[in-house]
């Protein structure tokens, strides 16, 4: 008896256990000629049943090999144009296949004219060897790299070079990373100043937030205060002084964040075990654009002369 078989679909597909198609191979043959089917093995389709008119069509629409990988480079080059990230392919003896607009805007030539030129060309001698020889090792492993330059042209200026092996030889991304290389300097700048301060009594700084209050608690304001950060944290600046010197401390800090200049007093400040001590100020403005973000202070604790090394 011939087996009974309920094909299963989905939207416009049709499909068939491997099963059932070794059973009644012409039945589906024949369904094939409208559209495809699906032949599932344990549930999950495997294969699929075509026409020979719906695989022509299929071919036709992918085009050759050399087609696909021609639209390929054509989508690459249409990201490329848009990208502000600079851009130089190149084949395995290191010779300019593709140069994207920022990267030739950068090295001052059209990329007509960079074309098939050595990669070395390309930088000044003091760096062209480095990446040539980064570039040949890259395509050569197959493993990419990164290198970050100081710019022999631009003073000050910092490049990152990401090459990675892109057929038929290397793809070489770079960027001006000078912003991120002075923060990273800034941030070991700070990081040394606070273990310089770390070393010493009798000095505190920290930073005074638009509103007055303290924008975090400074390891080193906690020590000339000899209070927990808890019970610092969140009050106004103000407000660490004695009576007589809060005004006057209030008023300096209005002046600096008004865009006046930095401006350095006396004051006495309230400790948790020595009363108020006399101390020196000194507040500057933090700058975002040309609008004062906060304001930076400096304490040095008057009572301790020369301030002695811890």
């Amino acid at each position: 008896m011939a087996s009974v078989h309920r094909s299963l679909t989905r939207d416009n597909e049709q499909s068939v256990p491997s099963t059932e198609i070794v059973r009644n191979f012409p039945v589906w043959q024949s369904k094939s000629n409208d559209r495809p089917v699906y032949i599932l093995h344990h549930g999950r389709p495997r294969s699929v049943l075509l026409s020979l008119d719906q695989y022509g069509e299929l071919l036709a629409g992918l085009g050759s090999q050399n087609e696909r990988e021609e639209r390929l480079y054509q989508q690459l080059d249409t990201v490329l144009v848009y990208s502000p990230v600079m851009f130089i392919q190149v084949s395995r003896d290191l010779r300019v296949l593709r140069v994207n607009r920022t990267a030739a805007i950068h090295l001052g030539r059209s990329a007509s004219e960079l074309a098939e030129k050595p990669l070395e060309n390309l930088f000044p001698p003091a760096h062209a060897r480095k990446i040539s020889e980064t570039a040949r090792k890259v395509i050569g492993t197959g493993m990419a790299a990164q290198l970050t330059m100081k710019s022999s042209v631009g003073v000050g200026h910092y490049y990152r070079l990401d090459i990675a092996p892109f057929p038929p030889g290397a793809a070489i991304f770079w960027s001006d990373v000078t912003h991120d290389t002075e923060f990273d300097a800034l941030r070991a700048w700070r990081e040394t100043q606070d273990v310089l301060l770390s070393m010493m009594t009798g000095c505190a700084t920290g930073e005074i937030g638009e509103d007055g209050i303290l924008a975090g608690v400074h390891a080193s304001l906690r020590r000339l205060l000899r209070r927990r950060q808890e019970s610092i944290a969140g009050i106004g600046f103000a407000d660490l002084f004695d009576e007589e010197s809060r005004r006057k401390c209030l008023l300096h800090v209005q002046h600096v964040m008004a865009g006046k200049g930095p401006v350095c007093c006396r004051a006495d400040i309230i400790t948790r075990d020595r009363g108020a001590v006399p101390i020196r100020l000194f507040l500057a403005p933090k700058m975002d654009g040309d609008d004062v973000a906060s304001v930076l202070f400096t304490i040095l604790d008057d009572s301790l002369g020369n301030l002695p090394m811890r």
